[in-house]
């Protein structure tokens, strides 16, 4: 059964956060994870910024909501943020183990509606990220 992340994102988009924080916490997430990478176009306007290590992605930070979705087997470098943010621990990124009712999705969504051939039943972590590019 997926996970039904509906309420996390209902407490990422309930709370602020500014790019100066999301840029504060990349900066201590990749002194935490050595060899990491971050991957983030501020001049585009991106919503997400990506933590990558040897070509994966980690971790992806967002850099509108206090939303940091995880790689489970990287959760020990969240003890070193300090910050508050909501948390999605996941054993695969690309791994369609999540879920979310569609309200919250389309609020999430920076579209003003789902594609039609986005399942709110089944979604990876990259799949949610891209709901919002």
């Amino acid at each position: 059964m997926n996970r039904d992340v509906s309420t996390l994102l209902e407490a990422a988009m309930s709370r602020s956060w500014s790019v100066a924080q999301a840029t504060a916490l990349l900066g201590i997430m990749s002194a935490s994870m050595p060899g990491t990478e971050v991957d983030w176009d501020e001049g585009a306007g991106e919503y997400w910024a990506r933590c990558i290590d040897g070509g994966r992605v980690v971790a992806f930070v967002g850099m509108k909501w206090p939303l940091v979705i995880l790689l489970a087997r990287r959760s020990g470098v969240a003890k070193t943020w300090g910050q508050d943010v909501e948390l999605l621990l996941v054993d695969d990124m690309d791994a369609p183990s999540l879920r979310a009712d569609q309200d919250t999705l389309e609020r999430f969504s920076v579209r003003q509606a789902q594609p039609s051939a986005f399942n709110g039943n089944a979604f990876s972590a990259e799949d949610l990220v891209w709901l919002t590019v």
